[in-house]
């Protein structure tokens, strides 16, 4: 044997001949497992079997060449072949096996694919690198790449009776459908990537099947790609760690049982950079840690979820030393990331944590601190939720703490169960700069917590969460339809912004009072729904009660211009539901009961409509509108410019006190001349004291309309001008005639000559002990045409008769008959 040769490694392939060694005594035999010993030479020993010629490469005519060696010494086994690789300055040989079982069984020497071999591979095979005794063999590719990506195949690295196999790649390929390091107890089995070094592995990864199991990525521009790589299954301890700072692991599935996923040294995923672990889809669970530069010498380690997700059951650690290009960091781009156990983010000075887009959930039964200002994404930024642009989601099962501020700039957040508490107050889904539309929605059970009196600002308010607030909580910016089943508290105010309606069946109970300035605020659902200092309601915005639920406030205002085109309402639906003021109430909107009762411990200034079909206990005064077939308990003074229209056109409205003050209205709605008050012409039933204060400089107007059967504007059914009418408008139980002014009311016909030929009759109102009435009377013959208004005062009579022509067009007349105790004739039966 030439020593020229060195180094050469040969392998040998045997076929059914026996194969012998020279000078060695080990031979290799089909079926057999017989090993060599290492600096053995081996000889075939028949010539049909293929051979190697160093001078003319493969030739089977000649196989017994003398400088067929293993210069190595490697202890080889295989049934029924094994290829052989060149020496190094061969370039174009590549290691083939057949389709049958190959293992190579080492006992304490090293196999070494050289570096000019450009397509060494196992096809068809099941590789199994052993270490028989102890010595520490490993199987180490050095350059080629070495294939066993066919399917069903297999590479599985143990030791043997405790000790260790070991696979090394350095600055070349290992190809495979699937690979165990550690398949038998006690032996580990290790892969160490070097200098380049490449492991890809089609289906399954297992280190630390049944014993320990090691892969470390050492080097630079190391790679680890694999569809599914399981550490410590088993309940044993498996490590992969990446020590490279350009290492990089990808993985469809990753799952960490009992082991650790360290990343050492990996850079961060910074524009330009590497990351340690990639994750573009399926998932990486971890049980055990997930360790990110551990220590201060390991400058780099970052994980990048880009899609799937990443679940660390057991802690995860950074290193101590954080900056904006080094230490071991987290970038949530898209995914989800889920911990159980505490996790301490850096603050903004020493970065570890970059919230991009996807999920960011808490799934332990600790707290989790995050110390730290937590603002948008950007390069230089600290820990952004949401990004930008993105719509990201905050999601725990757990307490959340942030001792500056926390900003989402998009997304959701969902509770389960958890508390997020900010010190520095909770903005979710704020511009980059803090302003303009929000977009976050809240949902699931848990609390919120903001101590500061900073805004806590949530788009759409879900769920059934308990929210304390010292600053104001400001929801609806989304502008969709959400139910919040959950409890608002806290010394801020609860406001309502953004379109949509905003249900609310849990409680509000902020002292900080509640502003509806945009949308809908709905309450629903019996029992108390609301307790607060002061209630507002915005132009265009609306305040709902409805379902049995009780409200409370010290003071409220509905609206703030009656001259809107869209003012604010107030709606208090169904019976049991009430909303009780204890001090004063201002409407310059639409306040409307249907059902449900309305208490105003102070006075209702109405300056806005008030449709009342429930019951309102309240003192009212004002410059507006009262209407409805509802009940009002508390005293009500129809004063200067406001208006009362009983009933739904017409109708009933029952008052305990009333009082028209000068500059008044009443319409009266009459839709059938002989019919009965109340229902067929407008009543407002006084079951207590009924006064009069107007005076003839100052009157009371009353608004005369005539409806059809259909109670639209049209001629009064059964009215003719040839009779006497009376219309009871007023019925009281109180009621002294002689306080009246006289010509203290003041009739507006207008609208009702505009429908029925009134001839030359005349309209007056007439005041008895049990009310008041308007009544038409046809002019007399006896009494001349005047060109003028006629006064009557033998009997204490203030009347007039004017031409037909006279009062189509003004439509007015003067009456009070305040000395009479009786009507006058009439048909109308009231």
């Amino acid at each position: 044997m030439r020593r020229t040769l060195r180094p050469l490694l040969g392998l040998l392939l045997a076929s059914s001949s026996v194969l012998s060694s020279a000078p060695a005594t080990a031979v290799a035999q089909e079926g057999t497992a017989h090993r060599t010993s290492l600096g053995t030479a081996l000889t075939p020993a028949a010539d049909s079997t293929p051979r190697y010629r160093e001078d003319t490469g493969w030739d089977s005519a000649n196989f017994n060449h003398a400088r067929w060696v293993a210069e190595y010494g490697m202890t080889l086994s295989a049934s029924p072949w094994i290829a052989v690789l060149q020496q190094p300055t061969r370039t174009n040989t590549s290691l083939t096996a057949a389709a049958n079982k190959l293992t190579l069984d080492l006992d304490g020497g090293t196999y070494v694919i050289a570096p000019y071999f450009v397509s060494p591979s196992i096809r068809g095979g099941r590789v199994s690198v052993y270490d028989k005794f102890g010595t520490g063999a490993y199987l180490k590719i050095a350059n080629g790449t070495l294939n066993n990506d066919t399917n069903s195949n297999s590479l599985t690295t143990v030791g043997d009776a405790g000790a260790a196999g070991r696979l090394f790649v350095q600055n070349g390929t290992f190809k495979a459908s699937s690979m165990t390091l550690g398949s038998a107890a006690n032996s580990p089995g290790f892969l160490t990537l070097e200098s380049g070094g490449q492991l890809v592995v089609s289906n399954a990864l297992r280190v630390g099947s049944l014993a320990g199991g090691n892969v470390v990525l050492s080097a630079e521009n190391t790679s680890l790609t694999a569809a599914r790589v399981f550490i410590g299954e088993t309940g044993v301890v498996g490590v992969v760690t990446l020590d490279s700072p350009d290492a990089v692991f990808h993985a469809k599935t990753v799952g960490v049982g009992t082991g650790e996923l360290r990343i050492d040294n990996a850079r961060p995923a910074l524009p330009g950079g590497n990351v340690g672990l990639v994750v573009n889809a399926g998932s990486v669970l971890v049980d055990g840690k997930l360790v990110l530069a551990k220590s201060a010498a390991q400058r780099y380690g970052a994980v990048a979820i880009n899609g799937g997700s990443v679940s660390v059951a057991g802690a995860v650690e950074f290193g101590p030393e954080l900056t904006d290009t080094s230490g071991g960091k987290i970038f949530l781009n898209d995914g989800r990331f889920q911990v159980a156990s505490p996790i301490a983010f850096q603050p903004s000075s020493e970065k570890n944590f970059y919230w991009r887009e996807g999920t960011l959930a808490f799934s332990g039964a600790t707290t989790t601190i995050i110390d730290a200002d937590l603002k948008k994404y950007t390069r230089q930024g600290a820990i952004s939720y949401g990004g930008d642009r993105a719509e990201g989601t905050l999601a725990t099962g757990q307490t959340l703490d942030a001792a500056g501020t926390l900003t989402m700039n998009g997304g959701a957040v969902g509770l389960a169960g958890g508390t997020i508490r900010a010190a520095g107050g909770l903005v979710l889904n704020s511009s980059v700069a803090g302003y303009g539309t929000l977009d976050a929605v809240v949902s699931g059970g848990g609390s919120i917590s903001n101590a500061s009196t900073n805004d806590l600002v949530i788009g759409g308010l879900n769920g059934s969460n308990a929210i304390s607030s010292s600053g104001d909580l400001i929801v609806g910016h989304r502008g969709d339809a959400a139910t919040f089943a959950g409890s608002s508290s806290g010394g801020g105010a609860f406001v309502k912004n953004g379109g949509g309606t905003q249900s609310v069946t849990g409680s509000v109970t902020n002292t900080g009072g509640v502003n509806v300035a945009a949308g809908e605020l709905s309450f629903a659902g019996a029992g108390q729904r609301l307790q607060t200092s002061s209630v507002a309601v915005s132009d265009a915005a609306v305040l709902r009660f409805s379902d049995g639920v009780v409200g409370n406030a010290d003071t409220a205002t509905i609206g703030v211009s009656p001259a809107a085109q869209s003012r604010g309402r107030l709606e208090i639906v169904g019976t049991g539901s009430t909303f009780n003021v204890t001090g004063d109430l201002t409407n310059g909107g639409f306040i409307e009961l249907t059902g449900g009762t309305l208490s105003v411990g102070g006075t209702l200034v109405n300056h806005g409509q008030l449709i009342n079909n429930g019951t309102l206990v309240a003192t009212v005064n004002g410059s507006g509108v009262l209407s409805g077939s509802g009940s009002f308990a508390g005293p009500v003074v129809v004063g200067s410019g406001a208006m009362l229209a009983p009933g739904n056109s017409p109708g009933t409205t029952t008052f305990a006190d009333l009082s028209f003050a000068s500059g008044g209205f009443f319409e009266l709605e009459i839709a059938n001349a002989a019919g009965v008050a109340g229902s067929e012409w407008d009543l407002a039933s006084v079951s207590g004291l009924l006064s009069i204060a107007a005076s003839s400089a100052d009157p009371y107007t009353i608004l005369l309309k005539s409806l059809d059967a259909s109670f639209a504007a049209g001629a009064l059914a059964g009215f003719d001008a040839e009779n006497t009418w009376s219309w009871k408008f007023v019925s009281a139980a109180i009621l002294d005639p002689t306080s009246i002014a006289a010509d203290a009311f003041l009739i507006d016909a207008t609208e009702f000559v505009a429908w029925n030929d009134v001839a030359d009759g005349s309209f007056s109102v007439v005041a008895a002990t049990d009310g008041l009435y308007v009544s038409f009377a046809p002019q007399p013959a006896s009494v001349p045409e005047p060109n003028s208004l006629l006064l009557l005062s033998a009997t204490g009579l203030v009347g007039f008769g004017l031409k037909r022509r006279r009062l189509r067009k003004l439509g007015l007349q003067v009456s009070n008959r305040s000395h009479l105790n009786a009507l006058p004739l009439c048909r109308s039966g009231s």
